[in-house]
């Protein structure tokens, strides 16, 4: 079920605080909070999609590259106001730097879409893919899951398919647009453990309420 925008005026912001992570890449620390959301926060997504515009964010890439990021980032966005659906939201400093939405499906995880969003024109905040990814392995392994899936986008600006084989997923079917992708438990323990030597994941249980609208 999708949230109306009447809806959306009349309720408050529920989102809590899940993990607090950090890397260190060529001597640069960084800390990056994962939040999930829950149906109060349908505001925030239309905030969301309202305030990112990868259009002026990326100038380095033509416009085929930005338009296809920016349907990937609106992907996220529609999916995460169903009800089933899992939604995290990854902040660094004051800033939203990425969206994963996911939902269970038997004794499979499906990612909906994951998409790393700029702070800044041309700032790309280090990991965030790998560390929406963690967060994704830990809730699959928790859960007892036997696979995560996702659907690679073929003509991706950053080339996904290649960047979800180096996580330990293999393609399973490939259609027009996309490719479909899986990693099994093994594979899922094993890349937990590679995602340890480089990204400092901890998992916490926040009661606090946030409003993250501050972190558009």
């Amino acid at each position: 079920m999708i949230i109306s925008n009447t809806t959306q005026n009349k309720i408050s912001f529920n989102a809590r605080k899940v993990a607090i992570t950090q890397n260190v890449v060529k001597c640069k620390k960084t800390k990056i909070n994962i939040f999930k959301l829950d149906s109060n926060d349908n505001a925030l997504l239309e905030n969301l999609k309202e305030k990112i515009d990868f259009q002026t964010l990326y100038t380095k890439l033509n416009e085929q590259q930005k338009t296809k990021i920016q349907q990937i980032f609106e992907y996220c966005i529609y999916t995460s106001k169903f009800k089933e659906i899992e939604t995290f939201i990854a902040i660094c400093g004051n800033k939203i730097c990425g969206i994963l939405s996911t939902n269970k499906l038997g004794t499979l995880r499906d990612i909906n879409g994951i998409c790393s969003i700029p702070v800044g024109q041309d700032k790309k905040v280090n990991l965030v893919g790998q560390t929406l990814f963690y967060q994704i392995f830990n809730m699959a392994k928790r859960e007892k899951l036997e696979k995560v899936a996702i659907e690679a986008v073929k003509d991706s600006p950053s080339n996904v398919v290649d960047r979800y084989k180096k996580l330990g997923f293999k393609s399973k079917d490939e259609g027009e647009r996309y490719v479909t992708m899986e990693i099994d438990k093994y594979k899922i323990s094993s890349q937990i453990r590679k995602l340890k030597k480089i990204i400092t994941f901890k998992e916490v249980n926040d009661k606090q309420s946030y409003d993250l609208n501050k972190y558009l």
